[in-house]
């Protein structure tokens, strides 16, 4: 299947590179991305522009910066029950995961 789109899409990538020129590869810079993003750039949602921004930090940022402490989290033992009373606390704390240890 990808060589009968290769004989069809490669010439077309030619002949479309031959006519309207072709084009450097250059590589955009972390800091001028960030800049883009942070910038008035109007074809992104701003959740989008989040995202893409704290991938960027994350290159700058050391493991214990973003770790939540071992004592902080809410941990479940294999051997808990699920009663009424376990679902009710869990829905309470809201977390977007818990571990559950053995």
């Amino acid at each position: 299947m990808i060589k009968v789109f290769w004989i069809i899409a490669y010439p077309m990538a030619k002949g479309l590179d031959y006519l309207l020129g072709m084009h450097s590869h250059q590589r955009i810079q972390h800091k001028d991305f960030a800049n883009f993003l942070t910038g008035g750039s109007q074809t992104m949602k701003n959740s989008e522009k989040l995202l893409l921004t704290s991938i960027l930090e994350l290159r700058t940022k050391r493991v214990p910066e973003v770790m939540i402490p071992l004592k902080d989290l809410y941990m479940l033992s294999l051997a808990d029950r699920l009663t009424s009373s376990k679902i009710k606390e869990i829905n309470e704390k809201d977390y977007s995961y818990i571990l559950v240890y053995k």
